[in-house]
């Protein structure tokens, strides 16, 4: 049965439930009809797939730019910190090359 509201008195809710069938020939031939407007077509459309599937999600553009912002500045402090972790290694790398030939240039001179 359709979602008729319960406000609505028993015999009222079996009439329009009989009448479910008919109300999307209805609309079916109303979306295919050449002579009626795009916009009463379109709309004819909409109720259809509305029915077989239930409205469709509003995307809202703030909150698809906010998560956006906030993948951008995920991405930048991991940039940042593999960056960081890359100029350390080298900075590890050259010390240590620095320090061992050190050692060997001391270990000659004795």
């Amino acid at each position: 049965m359709t979602n008729i509201p319960a406000t609505i008195g028993a015999e009222t809710r079996e009439f329009l439930a009989s009448k479910t069938v008919e109300a999307f020939e209805f609309l079916y031939d109303l979306m295919n009809d050449e002579t009626a407007s795009v916009s009463e077509r379109i709309r004819a459309a909409e109720w259809l797939l509305e029915a077989a599937y239930g409205k469709s999600k509003v995307i809202d553009p703030d909150k698809v730019n906010a998560r956006l912002r906030a993948a951008n500045t995920i991405l930048l402090a991991t940039q940042a910190k593999a960056n960081k972790e890359a100029r350390a290694r080298e900075f590890l790398i050259s010390n240590i090359a620095n320090l061992a030939a050190e050692e060997n240039g001391a270990g000659k001179s004795e």
